[in-house]
């Protein structure tokens, strides 16, 4: 299942949220941290090997932003309606620029994933969610993480949805759910935020969240 939901958070909040996405502080240092890092630059600086550190924060941003604690807050609140038990396990944010893309990947299971647009235009590279049985598009696209997959883009999804960027917007899904971002072609950076919200270390359906 895929949702989607516009929020009304303020302009103070999102443009401290991306200040601290714009920090290479908060940047992905560590080798091992790069194995889910997703956002491919094939025109910003860095070894990143296929993959960039350069305006992709570390996993745990909410915890070192204020702003991206209160977005995250705020989105659990309004995704989780039951919420003993469930918690925010990982928070990122993102900048795509001109060249950037997202391969095909999903979140893992036991969790609900979303996503958050800090700021974008109507032009910015949409967000492709395959609506397939995920675990047989899951085994389909495995191929994708291999070399040819880095050295550029090919729309891949076959049964997809696409979401258009707008500011302020809100999109949930099963973390099961393949998902990727085709190449930014426009010259506004398109921001968001991310993050996955699980119960336990079992597999919760979809309704047990509501």
């Amino acid at each position: 299942m895929i949702k989607t939901e516009k929020l009304n958070i303020s302009s103070e909040i999102r443009a401290s949220a991306i200040e601290g996405i714009h920090d290479p502080e908060m940047w992905l240092k560590e080798e091992s941290d790069q194995r889910s890092n997703l956002v491919v630059g094939r025109n910003k600086p860095g070894n990143y090997n296929g993959r960039t550190t350069h305006g992709r924060t570390h996993w745990s941003f909410h915890e070192d932003n204020d702003a991206a604690r209160t977005i995250s807050d705020i989105i659990f609140s309004t995704i989780i309606c039951n919420k003993q038990e469930w918690t925010t396990d990982q928070v990122w944010g993102a900048a795509y620029n001109k060249g950037d893309y997202a391969q095909t990947h999903t979140h893992g299971k036991n969790r609900i994933s979303w996503v958050y647009y800090l700021s974008c235009c109507n032009n910015c590279a949409p967000l492709l969610l395959e609506e397939a049985e995920s675990e047989e598009a899951s085994a389909h696209y495995d191929h994708l993480y291999d070399e040819k997959a880095l050295m550029g883009y090919t729309r891949n999804l076959c049964h997809a949805k696409e979401i258009i960027p707008e500011t302020n917007l809100l999109v949930y899904f099963n973390s099961e759910v393949v998902h990727e971002v085709p190449e930014q072609k426009c010259n506004h950076e398109r921001i968001i935020l991310a993050g996955n919200v699980s119960k336990d270390s079992k597999m919760m359906s979809w309704e047990e969240a509501y």
